[in-house]
């Protein structure tokens, strides 16, 4: 009998590895060895005869993470990284209305729904890392732009508004490697403002992203 189920099972495998490098992901917060990412890999120990290949496809996805997710050719898992900063930073943060910004229900709920625009952005971006057909549509290239650059606006307002009156303090001496300058407050006030400046050009630059919203209705409409 004819084999039907190629489309589903590729959907499959492609899910497969998404989960796989996301588990990977987290399991990285400390230097681990190959061989240690075995476990987060398989959900499953690997010995005996097994190790040998189990260990040549764990090197993929340790230089396919290198490559598009600490490389910086994918923008998800920078945001991510900064969004938890943030979250960092609100526990020590005071609220006006008592205790401290990481228990107020309004931060709660713009946080939460931040987080899950950007795993929505990360799971694009997986997705067209991995050789899905999403990568090669036409309206990618503008979808992407869009939605990276506007996150990652959302994300540095986020940042002042933890930081505080502190993070309008531009301190690009102290952003210098070597210059030995002492930053004023916290890692979250030195870069808050220069992440600010610099994600206010991304909707800009590269063509606007009304001009990138032209783009994708007309690749829309011509489907039609």
């Amino acid at each position: 009998l004819p084999f039907t189920g190629l489309p589903l099972r590729l959907r499959q495998m492609v899910e497969n590895h998404i989960g796989a490098l996301d588990r990977l992901h987290r399991h990285l917060a400390e230097p681990k060895t190959a061989a240690q990412c075995f476990l987060p890999l398989f959900k499953r120990e690997i010995t005996g005869n097994q190790a040998g290949m189990a260990l040549v496809e764990a090197v993929a996805h340790l230089n396919h993470l290198l490559k598009h997710e600490r490389g910086g050719s994918a923008q998800s898992p920078t945001l991510r990284r900064y969004l938890e900063l943030v979250r960092e930073a609100a526990f020590a943060t005071p609220s006006p209305f008592g205790g401290v910004l990481a228990h107020d229900a309004v931060f709660q709920r713009d946080i939460g729904a931040l987080e899950a625009d950007i795993e929505s952005y990360q799971h694009f971006e997986k997705l067209s890392i991995s050789g899905h057909a999403i990568g090669r549509d036409a309206a990618f290239p503008s979808m992407n732009k869009i939605m990276s650059s506007e996150l990652s606006q959302r994300v540095s307002v986020m940042m002042r508004r933890v930081a505080g009156l502190e993070a309008f303090s531009l301190q690009l001496d102290a952003l210098q490697v070597g210059a030995n300058v002492e930053p004023f407050g916290s890692q979250l006030d030195l870069m808050a403002m220069p992440y600010y400046l610099n994600s206010r050009a991304t909707t800009i630059y590269a063509g606007t992203n009304e001009v990138q919203r032209d783009l994708v209705a007309r690749t829309l409409v011509s489907r039609r």
